[in-house]
């Protein structure tokens, strides 16, 4: 029987004590490295979208709108979204998800535990999901992500980077 899984989330100031901490890559997923420009082009599109979310929160006072955060800003002449309509986002021009969000009152059961961590839910129950094999590559590859709680509807607190440090597919958290 096949169950959701979880992944467990590090905040900035965790995130260093949890880079010593990562798993073991999962033997069910093939991490196909990217050809070295597309990589390349893939950190910077992560980086840019990190320094927008930097000059963005200043303008909002930490506080974002959900049609901010889905018209997104131009990278090259290319829109890049940075949410869209299911929680883990991954745009077009990437190979890996580039935020995840939790929504007040939403379909998912993700929490912050006792140990500051957040335990985010897969998409759906089926672990081979893309979009779940996409947060399970990035915590191999120690991809950073950006993270969007829902305070109220259509309203986001940013925190990036983030780290997904723990996959948990007994536990479900």
């Amino acid at each position: 029987a096949q169950v959701l899984q979880n992944r467990r989330l590090a905040l900035p100031h965790q995130a260093r004590m949890a880079t010593g901490n990562r798993p073991a890559a999962q033997p069910d997923v093939v991490v196909r490295p990217a050809p070295d420009g597309q990589l390349l082009e893939q950190r910077k599109i992560r980086l840019a979208a990190f320094r927008w979310l930097a000059e963005t929160t200043g303008f909002h006072d930490d506080v974002l709108p959900r049609t901010l955060l889905e018209a997104g800003f131009e990278f090259d002449g290319r829109r890049i979204t940075l949410i869209g309509p299911q929680g883990i986002w991954k745009p077009r021009l990437m190979d890996l998800p580039l935020s995840i969000t939790t929504t007040p009152g939403g379909p998912y059961e993700d929490s912050f535990g006792p140990d500051g961590f957040l335990a985010y839910r897969y998409r759906g129950t089926n672990p081979a999901h893309p979009d779940n094999q996409g947060l399970r590559r990035a915590m191999q590859e120690q991809q950073p992500l950006a993270y969007f709680h829902g305070i109220v509807p259509g309203k986001y607190l940013a925190v990036w980077p983030v780290y997904i440090v723990d996959d948990d597919q007994s536990r479900l958290t």
